[in-house]
């Protein structure tokens, strides 16, 4: 079966797990620190919970006040790719695109120099525009893309 796992700042992995597996094995497996607490659906649990299809485990230091949430970084054109990762709200794009490695997204300023989408949102200019989840969601999707001569 089929489980992710995330640590805030960490890239979200996936492992296909044999029924019977702990949420501790996974953590272990993704070789996460597991000083935090670990949140199943919402809900601490120990290491010992059993995980199922589609469990999405997270790692979390600091459950009080900030919101954590999955961004995933869609890399749009030649050589695509799609990482996710978890992170804490409040975070900006500029945020996201350093952690996923993404420096040639800037100029010498920080400002963006290439196209970068929120969701459905036309194009962000500012790398200190915020992110969040829309309602009852908790994933965000940035969509990154060098711009091309004669598209728009």
């Amino acid at each position: 079966m089929l489980v992710k796992v995330a640590q805030t700042g960490r890239e979200v992995q996936e492992f296909f797990v044999e029924a019977g597996t702990t949420a501790g094995e996974v953590v272990k497996m993704a070789e996460f620190d597991i000083t935090g607490d670990i949140v199943i659906d919402g809900k601490i649990v120990n290491n010992d919970h059993l995980v199922k299809e589609g469990d999405i485990i997270l790692v979390a230091k600091n459950l009080k006040g900030n919101q954590s949430f999955e961004v995933s970084v869609i890399k749009v054109g030649h050589g695509s790719s799609i990482k996710n990762y978890m992170v804490e709200s409040p975070t900006t794009v500029g945020d996201v695109l350093k952690l996923a490695g993404e420096a040639e997204y800037f100029t010498s300023e920080g400002k963006l120099k290439n196209e970068v989408r929120v969701d459905n949102e036309q194009n962000i200019s500012g790398a200190d525009r915020e992110i969040s989840p829309a309602p009852g969601s908790n994933i965000v999707r940035l969509y990154i893309s060098k711009l091309l001569k004669g598209n728009n």
